[in-house]
């Protein structure tokens, strides 16, 4: 019986890397692709501005306002999940201004749901409230 030379032991642990990864190349050929995420944003004018809801499966919920005409207001940004009442609010009112960034507010603890509809909700302190369009991931 021949004895292993170290060339021997060197050949078969590149023929067994080949080999096994051959195999994980070919595993991988035939698994199914994992889909991304869908991010949907959907936007509505408000008269001065726009109020959007960013819905991506699987990440925070996110409302957005830019302010873009008239003077400074006092408002809140929420979101609400359609069939249910309740509206999140954010941590409490805010002055909004004209500026060129919009403000947003992330709901680290509500995350959103694939098929399921969102939409932000600004409500003026003392005045209106404003919902954007709904938003399905």
């Amino acid at each position: 019986m021949r004895r292993q030379t170290k060339d021997d032991h060197t050949m078969n642990n590149t023929l067994r890397r080949t080999v096994i990864g051959a195999a994980l190349l070919a595993a991988c050929a035939v698994s199914a692709p994992v889909p991304a995420a869908q991010a949907v944003t959907k936007c509505t004018d408000i008269g001065n501005g726009q109020l959007c809801m960013l819905a991506n499966a699987g990440n925070p919920a996110t409302a957005s306002y830019r302010k873009d005409a008239g003077g400074e207001v006092t408002v809140r940004l929420g979101f609400q999940v359609k069939g249910a009442s309740p509206v999140h609010w954010d941590a409490g009112f805010f002055k909004a201004y004209v500026r060129a960034e919009p403000w947003y507010y992330t709901w680290r603890d509500n995350g959103v749901s694939k098929g399921v509809s969102y939409r932000a909700v600004l409500h003026q302190y003392g005045g209106n409230t404003w919902y954007s369009a709904w938003a399905t991931p």
